[in-house]
C-alpha cells in the first residue's frame, strides 16, 4: 500500500515521510514480536549487532538498519515497562489513519502551478522567518546530530510546498525538519515583477546544545 502511494503521490513529502516512518515502525514491531516470544534482550542486542557487522556499505532491499537506528533499537530493548504488542484494535487503527491520510493527500492535490528554477530572470525566494525544529525524544537519547535536505517549491503565496526529503537523517528528525519549515514564511520568487513558485532546496541542522 505504502509502495503504491509512493508511486502514484512521488511528489508529496507527507507520502515519503509516512513511508519513511513505517519501515522504521516495522522494525520495532520486530523487535517487539523477538522479544515478546522469550528472547532476552542482551541476547536479541547480540544478534542484531551481528547482523549490522555482516552488512555492505549497500544495504539489501528490505534492510533498513543503521548506525543511528541500531543505537535506538538497542537502547529500546533495555527499556522497561513499554508495551511490546499491539492490539488488533491499535492495528486496525493505523491501518485506517494510513488510509485517510493517502485520502487527504488526494483531495489536496489541487490544480498544478508552474514550478520556476532560479536564474533567466527568475529571482530565488528569501527567508522572512523560520522557525527551528523540534528534537523527538527518541533522536536525543541517541544523540543523533546532522542535517536534512529537503527539496521544496516556494509558492507564489510565501509558502513551502511540496517538501521531499533529498538526504535523510533519522526518520523523527526528517518528519520534524519538513514541519518546522512548513511554518516558515518567505518571500516568494519573482519573474518580470510577479511573484512565482520556485524550487528550491533547504538543509536543517541537528545539533544538540
Amino acid at each position: 500500500m505504502a509502495q503504491i502511494a509512493c508511486a502514484v503521490y512521488w511528489f508529496h513529502p507527507l507520502v515519503w515521510a509516512v513511508a519513511h516512518r513505517m519501515r522504521h515502525e516495522q522494525e520495532t514491531a520486530c523487535d517487539d514480536a523477538v522479544l515478546g516470544s522469550g528472547f532476552e534482550p542482551a541476547s536479541y542486542a547480540e544478534a542484531l549487532i551481528a547482523t549490522a557487522r555482516s552488512l555492505t556499505s549497500t544495504n539489501p532491499i528490505g534492510c533498513h538498519m543503521t548506525q543511528t537506528t541500531l543505537k535506538s533499537r538497542i537502547a529500546r530493548l533495555f527499556e522497561n515497562g513499554l508495551p511490546r504488542m499491539s492490539s488488533p484494535a491499535t492495528l486496525r487503527r493505523t491501518a485506517v489513519v494510513f488510509a485517510a491520510a493517502i485520502v487527504t493527500i488526494a483531495l489536496l492535490n489541487g490544480a498544478d502551478e508552474q514550478v520556476f528554477k532560479v536564474g533567466n530572470g527568475v529571482s530565488a525566494p528569501k527567508v522572512l522567518s523560520k522557525v527551528d525544529p523540534e528534537y523527538t525524544d527518541e533522536a536525543q537519547a541517541a544523540k543523533v546530530e546532522g542535517a536534512v535536505l529537503l527539496t521544496v517549491v516556494v509558492g507564489a503565496d510565501g509558502k513551502a510546498h511540496f517538501i521531499n526529503v533529498l538526504k535523510y537523517l533519522d526518520p523523527g528528525l526528517d518528519v520534524k525538519a519538513a514541519e518546522a519549515v512548513q511554518k516558515w514564511q518567505f518571500q516568494p520568487g519573482l519573474k518580470d515583477g510577479q511573484p512565482v513558485a520556485v524550487r528550491a532546496q533547504i538543509e536543517i541542522n541537528f545539533r544538540l546544545k
